[in-house]
């Protein structure tokens, strides 16, 4: 488990091998080498891991298919996983396969791929409802559900949900929408009944009364040379309200600029509405113990700094 035992996808991987009889392989503190030696070392053969974990190792070229030779099961959760990511884990894992899963602490996992599913279904869908668990997306909360693809606000009910928040009474009764828990992501569900995540509800970068998710911005920019990681987020505009800006940690490969991020991504054919219109550079993302970014922190320093 690369994900820590202090979160629910850590403790969700010991419970698993608890109930497999399966040995737990330790990762005490996350490095692209570490994982890597911890999984040659101890000859896992089940992986579970966010994408920031392995965007290193195959953006380096560090993760050898010798390296990985014992995997047969790759788990990759957290936040959304890139397609192109999922597909290149995979093969470098010469007996794997790669799967996602989507959970909640709220729920544990709601879904999840099964290693016996279409490789199509595996890398491009956090897979299907787990036992007994139903999934909608829905508009607007008391709206009807949508049709098959089309993307809206993910809800869930099922025996794993959780029946409310400890001494917040008022938190739980806005959670749930008749019955079903209302997660704060957005999807799509397939007419096969995969669920595709698209991002979260307070995600949504709002230019001028035009929203839009900026994850599907994110994964075209990562793929843009010298960029190893990209984040966009809304920074205060006073005519739109908000408009983009794009953090970038450059990986050293190539010059990272604006222009050259707007250009590929209108060779793309995005919608110039989505195009980031200011480049921050860090050193390093804030980042969650399951390596999700901590996107508000981001937004925070715009908002702090058109203060100043």
């Amino acid at each position: 488990s690369a994900a820590p035992y202090t979160h629910l996808y850590g403790l969700f991987v010991l419970q698993c091998g608890l109930v497999a009889g399966a040995c737990a392989s330790l990762l005490p503190a996350f490095s692209p080498p570490e994982l890597v030696a911890t999984v040659r070392r101890d000859r896992a053969t089940a992986v579970f891991a966010a994408p920031a974990h392995f965007k290193p190792l195959v953006d380096r070229d560090a993760m050898r298919a010798e390296d990985f030779a014992s995997v047969r099961l790759v788990c990759l959760s957290g936040t959304t996983v890139p397609p192109e990511l999922a597909r290149d884990v995979e093969a470098r894992t010469p007996a794997g396969v790669v799967v996602q899963l989507w959970g909640m602490s709220e729920l544990q996992a709601g879904a999840y791929g099964r290693p016996g599913d279409p490789a199509e279904l595996r890398h491009e869908t956090a897979g299907r409802p787990s036992p007994r668990t139903e999934l909608r997306v829905v508009a607007e909360p008391g709206g009807p559900p949508l049709s098959a693809g089309a993307e809206g606000r993910l809800q869930v009910r099922g025996p794993s949900v959780f029946a409310g928040y400890l001494d917040n009474a008022e938190a739980s009764a806005e959670a749930f929408d008749g019955g079903w828990f209302d997660t704060g992501d957005t999807a799509r569900l397939r007419a096969d009944g995969a669920l595709v995540l698209t991002g979260r509800v307070k995600e949504l970068i709002n230019r001028g009364g035009v929203k839009f998710n900026p994850v599907d911005v994110e994964v075209l920019l990562d793929r843009v040379p010298g960029v190893g990681r990209c984040v966009l987020v809304p920074m205060p505009d006073p005519v739109l309200g908000e408009r983009g800006c794009a953090f970038v940690v450059p990986d050293g490969r190539a010059e990272v600029t604006l222009a050259g991020l707007t250009a590929a991504l209108e060779a793309a054919g995005v919608a110039k509405f989505k195009w980031p219109e200011r480049l921050e550079f860090v050193e390093e993302l804030p980042l969650t113990p399951t390596q999700k970014v901590r996107r508000a922190e981001l937004a925070r320093r715009l908002t702090e700094e058109g203060r100043r």
